[in-house]
């Protein structure tokens, strides 16, 4: 639910987490800003390798940080291809070992 505030007024979200806890965090965040932003239409726990939505009914699928705690990162990945409309798009944030070495410390810590 951090990102929620970012998206444009203009957009309806549906968020998902495998964790139950996360999504009930997700869903207090939404209602704490359902009036500053976009619209959020459905927070439910969902498993990224096995989504419940038909092929192509998604303007845009957005992972965050997820792919490296996914069992089936490839499949996952799959799936959001599957959800998102051929005219989509897929955006994908992730982390990985830094280039600069006192970033590398702190994060094998």
């Amino acid at each position: 639910g951090h990102n929620f505030a970012m998206y444009p007024s203009d957009c309806f979200i549906t968020a998902g987490d495998c964790s139950l806890p996360m999504v009930e965090i997700a869903k207090k965040r939404a209602e704490e800003i359902q009036d500053q932003g976009a619209k959020i239409a459905a927070v439910v726990v969902m498993d990224a390798e096995n989504l419940k939505y038909p092929n192509n009914c998604f303007d845009t699928v957005v992972d965050t940080f997820g792919l490296c705690s996914f069992e089936d990162p490839v499949k996952s990945l799959m799936e959001m291809k599957r959800v998102c409309r051929k005219e989509g798009q897929i955006l994908l944030l992730e982390h990985g070992r830094s280039s600069w070495s006192a970033v590398s410390r702190l994060l094998d810590r």
